[in-house]
């Protein structure tokens, strides 16, 4: 059995995505946990991606702690005995995992980007990244169940079963934590939402200086989309805080436009489920041609004014005289 867990429904659908595919090559059901307060109706909505969902229901879980979320999971799995255990990618998520392992005296993969089932020992293999997200590591846990949190947004969702999974509700006796939630406030918004936009134009170190990131500012408008930059822009020029790539935002846009951006493998995983590739750029070699769906061989100070305004007119109406 393969049991999935997030505190976010994107997540788990997520996860419960990519444990059907394992499932499937290694003969195994996917269950789910779900826990909170008032919690029926949600882990009714996720019987119609996993064949087994459990949840718990009590007050005391309203805002669950990392620590309470981890013993109840432990209670639960030492009952089902999977063989794997993948929780979300959300910070609290990979706390509650680490948390999970150091109770269960097993192995904890973290921040994994892909999971391969090995054809002949049919033995699980995770990817991850290391060394600041410029080499990838390929693990494997020995012991069991193999505990392993998921970045967030490399799996595609799962789709609805042909048949509604079974629901079992649990009483598991839950101690109040030793940490008292206060108060809640709403997170404010920051930045742009890459992860979840529908049109991205990144910028590169093709784009000279900061101030000419206007030039995408001005494409993304023309486009409704958002800006991101690649992480030596961020990490290195220091122009911005946030990066698309494998080591900063995951995105799968409908379309993504590269202006100046060579193509460094990171940063082509990072993109890799965008629907349509666009790049601009004025070297031919650059390895993104290589990864693109179209390709604009060209000066982006050029290129950029001259594709803003043909945007424009294609959505400027027109209208004929009668």
């Amino acid at each position: 059995m393969i049991v999935t867990y997030s505190s976010s429904m994107d997540c788990m659908l997520e996860l419960v995505g990519k444990s059907r595919s394992i499932a499937e090559t290694l003969g195994f059901k996917v269950a789910s946990i779900v826990m909170g307060l008032n919690v029926s109706d949600l882990a009714n909505s996720i019987s119609l991606y996993s064949d087994i969902v459990y949840f718990v229901d009590n007050p005391l879980l309203q805002h669950a702690t990392p620590d309470v979320q981890s013993t109840i999971l432990h209670n639960i799995l030492e009952n089902v005995k999977p063989e794997l255990v993948l929780l979300g990618g959300l910070k609290e998520d990979k706390e509650v995992a680490a948390r999970l392992s150091a109770k269960m005296n097993v192995g904890c993969v973290s921040e994994c980007i892909d999971i391969e089932v090995e054809q002949q020992s049919k033995k699980i293999l995770f990817k991850r990244l290391v060394y600041g997200g410029i080499a990838i590591a390929i693990e494997s846990i020995s012991s069991k169940p193999q505990v392993v949190s998921v970045r967030k947004g490399v799996f595609e969702k799962a789709k609805p079963l042909t048949v509604r999974g079974e629901v079992i509700r649990l009483d598991i006796p839950i101690q109040k934590s030793r940490v008292e939630v206060v108060e809640v406030r709403s997170k404010e918004a920051r930045g742009v939402d890459l992860e979840n936009a529908e049109v991205v134009v990144v910028g590169g170190r093709g784009v000279r200086r900061k101030e000419d990131f206007k030039l995408l500012e001005d494409l993304k408008e023309a486009l409704n989309g958002v800006v991101g930059c690649t992480r030596p822009v961020a990490a290195d020029l220091k122009w911005f805080t946030e990066w698309v790539g494998l080591s900063g935002h995951m995105v799968k846009p409908k379309l993504y436009i590269g202006v100046g951006v060579s193509g460094a493998i990171q940063h082509i995983a990072g993109i890799k489920d965008s629907k349509i590739v666009v790049a601009i750029n004025n070297d031919p070699n650059a390895p993104i041609f290589n990864a693109c769906d179209y390709g604009i061989i060209g000066d982006l100070y050029e290129v950029l004014p001259e594709l803003i305004r043909e945007i424009k007119a294609l959505k400027e109406p027109t209208y004929k005289s009668s």
